[in-house]
C-alpha cells in the first residue's frame, strides 16, 4: 500500500463517489447520474485513481437499457476492496461520513427552492447516511458480475 493515498476536497464529486465506496457501495453510471446528476463517473474512478492513488477495482457487464427496442449495454461496476477500506479505517469512515452529512445538508439547504425531485433525492441519500452511521455500509453489494472482490 502506498502512503501516497490522498482525499478529495470533500465538496466535490469525486469526494462523493469515494464516500460511497469507502462505504462498501459498489457505483454503476446509472446510479451516480441519478444522486449527483453527473455521467462523469469513469472520470472521477480515474481522477481517484491517478491524483489520490486510490485502488478501485472495476468490471464490465452487460445490462438492458431504458431504450424500447431493447437494446443492451456494457456497463462498468466500480467498488474498494474490502482491504483497502480496511486499510483506511477510521480516517476513512470519518471522511465518508463528512462528506455524505455535507451532500444531505446541502440538498435539504436547496428543497425549497428547487423541484420536488430534490426531496425526493435529499429523503434516500439522508437514509444512506443513516444506514452507514448505524451499520457500518450503505449497501452490501460489492465486487464483481458475480459478487466475488
Amino acid at each position: 500500500m502506498s502512503a501516497n493515498i490522498t482525499y478529495p476536497r470533500k465538496n466535490s464529486l469525486a469526494a462523493r463517489c469515494l464516500a460511497r465506496m469507502l462505504k462498501h457501495e459498489t457505483l454503476m453510471h446509472r446510479e451516480a447520474d441519478i444522486v449527483s446528476g453527473s455521467y462523469r463517473l469513469a472520470g472521477y474512478v480515474h481522477y481517484l485513481q491517478t491524483k489520490h492513488g486510490w485502488l478501485i477495482d472495476r468490471c464490465e457487464t452487460v445490462e438492458a437499457t431504458p431504450d424500447p427496442i431493447g437494446r443492451k449495454a456494457p456497463l462498468a461496476k466500480y467498488w474498494l476492496p474490502d482491504w483497502l477500506i480496511k486499510w483506511a479505517g477510521a480516517d476513512g469512515q470519518s471522511f465518508a461520513n463528512d462528506v455524505l452529512q455535507l451532500e444531505a445538508k446541502r440538498i435539504a439547504e436547496r428543497e425549497g427552492a428547487t423541484s420536488p425531485t430534490a426531496e425526493i433525492k435529499s429523503a434516500v441519500l439522508n437514509s444512506l447516511v443513516h444506514q452507514s452511521t448505524t451499520n457500518g455500509f450503505a449497501s452490501g453489494e460489492q465486487g464483481g458480475a458475480d459478487g466475488a472482490n
